[in-house]
C-alpha cells in the first residue's frame, strides 16, 4: 500500500539547539538525505504536541544537519522540540528517478529466491558507508545482504517484493 501525499514521513531527530537564534541540530535518519532543504514544509512532533513550520536554512555538520526553522527564533524556543522528530508530507519528497526507492518502501517487502519461493522478508534497511543493507528476517535467522545492483535482481513496490536469486549464498 501506497501511502497518500498526506502521509508523514519522518526524516530525523532534533537532537538540541544551536546557537541563540533559534536554530536545531537534526541527525538525519540517512545520512545523504536529499529531503532536507528550504522551505520544505515539515512537521516536529512531541508526545502532546506538534508544530507546523518550514526550514528556512539549512547546512550539513558533518553527520548531522543546522537547521533554522520559521517561527522558532531563540535558543529557549528551540529547546521545547529537543528529541522530538521532523517529519514531511510524503507529497514533498523529492521525486524520485527510475530505480530509486525511499527506504520506508523496501520495509515489509517480501524477498523472493531464485525460484521465486518467499525466502524471508526486509525488516530494515541499514545506512552504511559504502552501499545501503538489507536486514531479512528468514526461518534461518537474520541475514545481510548489499542493497546492489549486482545482487539484487528486481524490486516491485507494486507486487511488494524484492528478488535475490543468490539469496542462499548468504546463509552461513
Amino acid at each position: 500500500m501506497s501511502p497518500d501525499d498526506n502521509t508523514l514521513i519522518a526524516l530525523g531527530l532534533v537532537l538540541k539547539p544551536r546557537g541563540l537564534l533559534g536554530e536545531v541540530f537534526i541527525k538525519p535518519y540517512r545520512a545523504n538525505n536529499l529531503s532536507l532543504r528550504p522551505d520544505l514544509p515539515v512537521v516536529i512532533r512531541a508526545k502532546n504536541n506538534s508544530y507546523h513550520s518550514k526550514i528556512e536554512n539549512i547546512r550539513q555538520l558533518g553527520n548531522r544537519f543546522g537547521i533554522k526553522l520559521e517561527g522558532i527564533n531563540s535558543r529557549d524556543e528551540a529547546k521545547n522540540w529537543c528529541n522530538c522528530e521532523l517529519f514531511c508530507r510524503f507529497g514533498d519528497l523529492p521525486q524520485k528517478q527510475s530505480g530509486e526507492f525511499f527506504v520506508f518502501e523496501l520495509i515489509g517487502l517480501n524477498v523472493l529466491d531464485d525460484q521465486d519461493k518467499i525466502f524471508g522478508k526486509v525488516r530494515e534497511v541499514l545506512d552504511m558507508t559504502a552501499n545501503d543493507m538489507l536486514v531479512i528476517d528468514s526461518p534461518d535467522g537474520e541475514i545481510l545482504v548489499p542493497f546492489i545492483r549486482d545482487l539484487i535482481d528486481s524490486v516491485s513496490i507494486e507486487r511488494q517484493e524484492v528478488k535475490i536469486s543468490k539469496i542462499r549464498d548468504f546463509l552461513l
